[in-house]
């Protein structure tokens, strides 16, 4: 098991009308920048990823607020805004998991024709849902043939969001959100989402619309396990600094089949704005019995010959 320490630099620098926060993040045990590391305040869920140089900014308005610093191999570490003063060091040591059969995939292999991935599960109905920004549902989904190849793409149904829907007149869209695409390896032994798999965030915009959103990245060399993959999709902000934290009405929707069963092991949700940032199940129940809504995702994978 190998310690890391995570070393943060921050530099504070204020105006008459705002504040901005800059800063740099380091592994101190190689002294490399460290890139891609997730950057957030908790109230706003407003947040960057640092550069190519481990460097990120961002402005602010609460000393109150926390700031939180998350990437693949390190704890999740938070800050209150109010105890950073000047420049100041911040350490974070954690021990590095070994990822069970995560090898990236080389274009050496050959593959075979792509193929989509189906469920067997019957869905009862299906309903389109949106969410409070910072909400990440996550799915699991299983490699019957236990033949690894990688991913080629997914797709997502989305929905418009209007203004004065029959079920709310008066509502108005808030936000239209972005989502941030995930990949974890299944923990067979716990059923649940695992360690994440591919350490760069996949940005995607989505349009306010009814549409099926194809999101292509073969070009990442994601491979789809032998156990299976989960995938998870996060509704992010990066348009907005001050944004409502409950009640927000955002665009657009995702489709969700609901299934029928009495025990949920495939789909789950997180929420940053709880201040626990870990994976719950969820079973719902009515005159019929227990259910789940999960995350519609149609998946392609190229498997090796």
């Amino acid at each position: 098991m190998k310690q890391v320490e995570l070393i943060f630099l921050l530099f504070f620098s204020t105006t008459l009308q705002s504040q901005t926060l800059e800063g740099k993040v380091y592994d101190s045990e190689t002294k490399q920048p460290l890139e891609f590391v997730n950057v957030f305040f908790k109230k706003t869920t407003y947040g960057t990823f640092t550069n190519d140089k481990g460097e990120f900014k961002l402005d602010f308005s609460n000393e109150n607020d926390t700031l939180y610093f998350s990437t693949i191999g390190y704890k999740i570490q938070k800050f209150r805004i109010s105890d950073i003063v000047s420049t100041k060091e911040f350490y974070l040591a954690e021990t590095k998991k070994k990822l069970d059969e995560i090898v990236l995939l080389g274009e050496k292999l050959e593959y075979a024709s792509s193929k989509k991935i189906k469920e067997n599960l019957k869905a009862e109905e299906t309903n389109y849902f949106s969410f409070q920004l910072g909400t990440e549902h996550c799915i699991y989904i299983p490699n019957n043939s236990r033949i690894k190849g990688k991913i080629q793409s997914l797709v997502l149904d989305l929905k418009e969001v209007k203004d004065g829907t029959k079920d709310c007149r008066n509502c108005k869209v808030d936000y239209i959100t972005d989502f941030n695409i995930k990949f974890y390896e299944y923990d067979v032994k716990n059923k649940k989402p695992g360690n994440e798999i591919y350490s760069k965030p996949i940005f995607v915009e989505p349009k306010n619309k009814t549409y099926s959103l194809n999101i292509d990245v073969e070009a990442f060399n994601i491979p789809f396990l032998e156990n299976g993959i989960c995938v998870g999709v996060e509704v992010i902000n990066t348009k907005y600094k001050k944004p409502k934290l409950a009640g927000a009405f955002t665009a657009p929707s995702i489709n969700f089949e609901r299934i029928r069963k009495s025990k949920n092991e495939e789909s789950w949700v997180r929420y940053r704005n709880s201040g626990n940032w870990n994976f719950n199940s969820y079973l719902g129940n009515d005159n019929k019995g227990k259910f789940y809504d999960r995350l519609k995702i149609d998946l392609t994978v190229k498997f090796i010959n």
